[in-house]
């Protein structure tokens, strides 16, 4: 029985070919490819080139502390049964594949590049080649949202609304609808009394107007204004509450600053509270 073994650092070589070179320091440097039949398992994967195929397939999970790319990872087909899990996912280049179908779960997700898909499958959520997104169940949208609602109950003041918070939902080209309310102004009718009008301003919402089907409570006239002209103009009034183009303090207003405000004023009903939204 004999017994072979081999120790030593430089090339091993095929027909003349250095295939696999292990160094000094106990790295193993592969000059061509790589097949690998059974499992493998690497604690931290980098490379600083690309890594291309056909198609990258796995039916397992892929997990590893770290997987990163300096490169592009390309392929026809990225598909995997299994979950992709890792603290970091981070990519400085393309992730680009026809179709990209799986599960990804990590803790931190960072591209530097771009994610492309001609189909793409993501929780049930499917974006198609002409970039529609279908999603089967209900949509959460966390950050800016389409509409704006404000309250006010301190008599004779007005309650700020920043002028780009309207100039987004009313300065779009299709206007905002507010709605102006009392409540609270009545004890035996707990019903808010109130006005709707749309409002129509330019990107800044320094000049606008609304639509000529407002029935004022006084006047009956459509209302034209400009924010912050030293001339108070008020959007809509429903009895002792205004959405303004001005600014009141104790009784006092002024229009020298750019906004609008919400204004509760102490006229026939001073026990009311007011409250506007603003839709897009």
């Amino acid at each position: 029985m004999f017994f072979a073994s081999a120790l030593g650092f430089g090339a091993l070589t095929a027909a003349g070919v250095e295939a696999i070179r292990i160094d000094e320091a106990g790295k193993i440097h592969i000059m061509g490819a790589v097949t690998i039949g059974g499992a493998t398992t690497v604690q931290s994967l980098s490379t600083a080139g690309a890594v291309s195929a056909a198609t990258v397939s796995a039916t397992g999970a892929v997990t590893g502390a770290t997987v990163k790319s300096n490169g592009a990872v390309t392929g026809a087909t990225v598909t995997s049964a299994g979950l992709l899990k890792a603290g970091d996912v981070s990519t400085g280049g393309e992730v680009a594949a026809t179709t990209v179908n799986a599960a990804i779960v990590n803790g931190t997700n960072i591209t530097g590049g771009a994610l492309t898909a001609k189909n793409a499958t993501i929780g049930g959520m499917v974006i198609d080649e002409g970039g529609n997104v279908r999603i089967p169940g209900n949509l959460d949208v966390i950050g800016l949202n389409d509409r704006l609602h404000y309250t006010n109950n301190v008599p004779n003041e007005t309650k700020l609304i920043d002028a780009a918070d309207v100039a987004r939902l009313c300065g779009d080209g299709d206007g905002c609808e507010i709605r102006l309310a009392m409540s609270n102004y009545d004890p035996n009718n707990p019903a808010p009394a109130s006005m709707i009008a749309w409002l129509f301003c330019d990107a800044t919402c320094t000049y606008w107007r609304t639509s000529a089907q407002l029935l004022d409570t006084k006047t009956g006239e459509r209302k034209i204004g400009t924010d912050d002209n030293k001339v108070i103009n008020h959007v809509l009034q429903a009895w002792d509450c205004y959405f303004t183009d001005a600014e009141y303090t104790n009784r006092v207003g002024t229009d020298n600053l750019v906004g609008f405000g919400l204004l509760k004023w102490i006229d026939e009903y001073p026990s009311s509270d007011c409250s506007v939204t603003i839709i897009d």
